[in-house]
């Protein structure tokens, strides 16, 4: 053999002799046997792997029905210390090997039995008294054989009770650890739980903050163009021009309103802001157009003109009127929404209803309707 490891060495003559063995072929089988011995000697501090051979080689010559042989080998392994546990079962091996011979039969299983009184093997105790019954039964003697058998049933019971017991606790400690698990598994899914809606409120909270800041930049902008709006809308300002446009916004007192924004912007450049202020400004703290007096000198420019377009459609709501004023006045979409403080959609939906009840077509020009209407009826005369 080329193997240079004596163990792997002994393991492999210990496997031929066996195979040797089942094959009957006892010669073969005796020679590999006998090189595992002689190997042994060299792993003489070695002893657990000694004792095993040893055992292994008696089953067998055993196997073989070379009794002598195997009890020979079985005897060598008391040559090493081994624990009390296995000499015990030596003993019992031993005493398998006796079993013709009463007195040995005895000595071994006296032996065997000796060495396992301080053990908690309870099983093999079983074995030792079980083995001992059939031997004296075997032998007609039933008063010990029925006392050993005894012994037997008393600790093959005591065996599966503490077999019972320890299955018990392992079951026990198997629920415990599943109710554990489980616990943990329910607070791992409540913190998860917990984790998710922390963060659909957080991105709710997001989703309202960045739909608010949108809306504020949108409203912001909004504003900016309406004081563009204005501003333009001042420029063409004339208060000594009679027109029914010029009227209008000195009613609405645009300079002043406009040169308070100015102001506002300029002192405050951040416009942190502009959107109340704007407001105030344009709507709440200043007064707004005061209808009465401009239907009145808008009648007197244009010969009762209003009066008697209210009277020719009563169907028109009071803001829809003012729509018609305005849009008379020429002003734009836009412009009419900064004047009656309306969105520029709150405009066009205002001026369709308008359409249906004066029969204007979808998308017809009111101005260019009411002053045809008019023009026609009563030759009046509207500003170009």
């Amino acid at each position: 053999m080329a193997a240079t490891d004596i163990r792997n060495q002994i393991a492999a003559y210990n496997i031929l002799g066996s195979c040797y063995m089942l094959e009957e072929n006892m010669d073969s089988a005796y020679f590999y046997y006998d090189r595992c011995i002689e190997l042994l000697d060299s792993l003489s501090h070695d002893h657990l792997y000694i004792t095993t051979i040893l055992s292994n080689l008696s089953v067998g010559y055993r196997y073989a029905e070379d009794i002598e042989k195997a009890k020979l080998y079985l005897q060598k392994v008391f040559d090493y210390p081994i624990p009390k546990r296995e000499q015990a079962r030596i003993n019992y091996n031993l005493a398998r090997l006796e079993e013709e011979n009463d007195t040995a039969f005895y000595r071994y299983m006296q032996q065997a039995l000796e060495l396992m009184e301080e053990e908690d093997d309870l099983y093999f105790k079983a074995s030792l008294y079980e083995v001992l019954s059939e031997h004296e039964e075997e032998k007609a003697d039933y008063f010990s054989a029925l006392d050993h058998h005894k012994r037997y049933v008393t600790y093959i019971r005591d065996f599966f009770e503490d077999k019972y017991e320890n299955s018990l606790k392992d079951m026990q400690h198997t629920y415990y650890l599943g109710n554990l698990e489980h616990a943990n598994l329910t607070l791992t899914i409540r913190q998860q739980r917990l984790i998710i809606l922390m963060l659909i409120v957080l991105l709710f909270f997001l989703f309202v903050f960045g739909w608010f800041y949108r809306q504020n930049r949108k409203a912001m902008n909004q504003i900016k163009d309406n004081i563009n709006y204005l501003q333009r809308m001042s420029r063409f300002y004339n208060e000594k021009e009679r027109s029914l446009r010029n009227i209008v916004l000195h009613n609405f007192n645009i300079l002043k309103k406009v040169a308070l924004l100015d102001q506002y912007v300029i002192n405050n450049p951040a416009n942190d802001k502009l959107l109340k202020r704007f407001h105030e400004i344009v709507y709440n703290n200043q007064e707004g157009i005061n209808w009465d007096i401009l239907y009145e000198t808008m009648n007197k420019l244009h010969n009762d003109l209003f009066t008697r377009l209210r009277a020719e459609f009563p169907q028109v709501d009071e803001a829809e009127f003012r729509i018609c004023c305005l849009s008379i006045a020429r002003f734009t979409n836009i412009e009419i929404g900064l004047l009656m403080n309306y969105s520029v959609n709150t405009i066009n939906a205002k001026k369709a209803a308008l359409r249906k009840k004066l029969g204007v077509k979808p998308m017809g020009n009111i101005e260019e309707f009411l002053i045809s209407y008019f023009d026609e009826k009563e030759n009046c005369t509207f500003e170009k």
